[in-house]
């Protein structure tokens, strides 16, 4: 059974440099050299989300520092970083544990948000080790609460093969799936 949702299609346009900087400052918490910015604008198109995903990559790979003025900067060329969102989150998600990474397949499975309960008895998880993998789902950022009690979103969803599928429609790009990736959801 398919629901049906009526939505309205919004076109967004690339950022640009200088809006990338102060979004990825704010992820980051600290300002954002010019030449950091530049380069991760250049590296995802201006796509808010890529440059997300990929400042939260750099931070949790511990390849920024601190130029003289106290802004970060890259402390390898960013060609270093792997190319596309989703080889991004393939890393990130290559660090969850087993429970985290059960649940996260569990949850993709939903359509839209997830009952937390559902995902954590599918995943065949006690309530302690359930938690624990949610806490660290929610603090890599692979999902974020829905809004409602225990309803979660999942930010992008693991498919067969490592293949991740975004929760939301992205454009396409330089960062866009490559092509032979399978479409819709997981």
């Amino acid at each position: 059974m398919q629901a049906e949702t009526e939505c309205t299609v919004i076109r967004l346009r690339a950022l640009g440099a200088e809006a990338i900087g102060q979004l990825v400052a704010a992820e980051a918490g600290l300002p954002v050299s010019s030449s950091l910015a530049a380069a991760i604008t250049g590296h995802t198109g201006g796509n808010p989300f890529f440059a997300k995903e990929m400042i939260r990559h750099l931070l949790e790979e511990r390849a920024l520092g601190q130029d003289g003025s106290g802004a970060l900067e890259a402390s390898l060329p960013l060609v270093a970083v792997p190319e596309g969102v989703r080889q991004v989150i393939a890393r990130r998600c290559a660090r969850l544990s087993d429970n985290a990474e059960r649940v996260a397949v569990s949850a993709s499975g939903f359509a839209g948000p997830f009952l937390f309960p559902v995902a954590a008895v599918a995943a065949s998880l006690g309530d302690q080790a359930a938690l624990a993998a949610l806490d660290e789902l929610l603090a890599a950022g692979l999902i974020r609460p829905a809004g409602t009690a225990e309803r979660y979103e999942v930010r992008a969803r693991p498919g067969p093969a490592g293949d991740l599928r975004h929760s939301q429609p992205l454009p396409a790009g330089p960062a866009a799936p490559a092509s032979g990736a399978s479409p819709g959801g997981g």
